[in-house]
């Protein structure tokens, strides 16, 4: 790593998921660095949504960690790693239905950044 625009800011490392005999997540690693986009690609049952599920902390991985920033996040509540900016979208048309799309998104934000009145 040689400046702060090529550091590793988020790290998954060793994520082992499992639902009783199937293992969802084998040895996954995965990292990214500041000002990098990363994509998640793979075919319906993968494990994509499960490895995203693991570094939201919505489920806990079975063996390895997540970090951000080197500090270890693993096992902390989903609503402090979305205090730490990291989060997630779910698979939903329409979360809040008397609400706009916008409005839905600003919900995320507001929390996200504990600025609620």
């Amino acid at each position: 790593m040689n400046s702060v625009s090529d550091a590793v800011v988020f790290r998954l490392e060793k994520i082992i998921k499992r639902f009783g005999g199937l293992m969802a997540l084998s040895e996954v690693n995965l990292s990214a660095e500041a000002r990098q986009i990363v994509g998640l690609i793979g075919p319906n049952g993968a494990g994509k949504t499960t490895l995203f599920n693991v570094a939201t902390s919505i489920y806990k991985p079975d063996a390895g960690d997540v970090y951000l920033r080197e500090k270890k996040i693993t096992g902390k509540s989903s609503y402090h790693i979305c205090r730490l900016s990291i989060s997630r979208t779910f698979q939903l048309v329409k979360i809040f239905l008397s609400m706009k799309a916008f409005d839905d998104v600003l919900v995320g934000a507001i929390y996200g950044h504990g600025l609620r009145g």
